[in-house]
């Protein structure tokens, strides 16, 4: 997946001068276009990341997948450029969604170092070639088909993906989850140093209570 993700993100590039004549869009519209994409993707990367590792990286995989089929079918019924930056901002959720998985579920296909290491190159270099040859990829489909084929081709990609993952990968036990880390508070004789002072009065309620005897 992350193939298609660099591919479609510099595949559109050279399609924007015919999307700017076919919606009649300016030359801001075409910039989020292409921007909303990378700033979607970039800033839920992250968060998405951390909420597979809770919930399992293969479900959160399987929803971005459907996402993106989706998205990318809307492409057809777009007519407008408000509708094709929100269509371009719920793909970068998607890519957000799928991007970690890639990585995180042929880890765990992969027992052995080597294996993983190989796996890891061999991810980064598709990407990057899917990076180079989307311009070139794009003009050649644009000689013979509408700007929409650029993004249409993901449904098939993204639903194969989806069959392939659903079949060959296991769901996450919940025993394989990481467990969510405690709130509960810590004791004051657990602490290595003297209680903070936000923690003074509840180490100080912990103390026996001091009696004065008089004599």
């Amino acid at each position: 997946m992350f193939l298609f993700e660099m591919l479609d993100n510099s595949i559109l590039n050279v399609a924007l001068p015919t999307i700017g004549r076919r919606l009649s869009v300016s030359t801001a519209e075409l910039q989020w276009v292409t921007g909303v994409y990378a700033v979607v993707f970039g800033g839920l990367v992250p968060a998405f990341g951390a909420l597979a590792d809770r919930v399992g990286r293969r479900k959160i995989m399987l929803l971005g997948l459907v996402l993106l089929g989706a998205a990318s079918l809307a492409t057809s019924l777009v007519t407008t450029a408000e509708q094709l930056i929100a269509v371009r901002a719920a793909m970068g959720v998607a890519a957000a969604m799928t991007t970690p998985g890639s990585l995180a579920l042929a880890f765990r296909l992969l027992d052995e170092d080597t294996l993983r290491v190989r796996a890891t190159t061999l991810i980064s270099t598709v990407g990057l070639v899917g990076l180079a040859i989307g311009p070139t990829a794009g003009g050649f489909v644009l000689a013979f088909a509408p700007w929409q084929a650029l993004l249409l081709v993901n449904v098939p990609i993204a639903t194969l993906a989806f069959i392939g993952i659903r079949r060959g990968i296991p769901a996450n036990r919940k025993n394989e989850l990481p467990a969510a880390p405690s709130t509960a508070p810590v004791p004051c004789s657990a602490r290595p140093r003297s209680c903070p002072r936000w923690s003074h009065r509840r180490c100080s309620s912990t103390r026996a209570p001091h009696r004065f005897s008089p004599g």
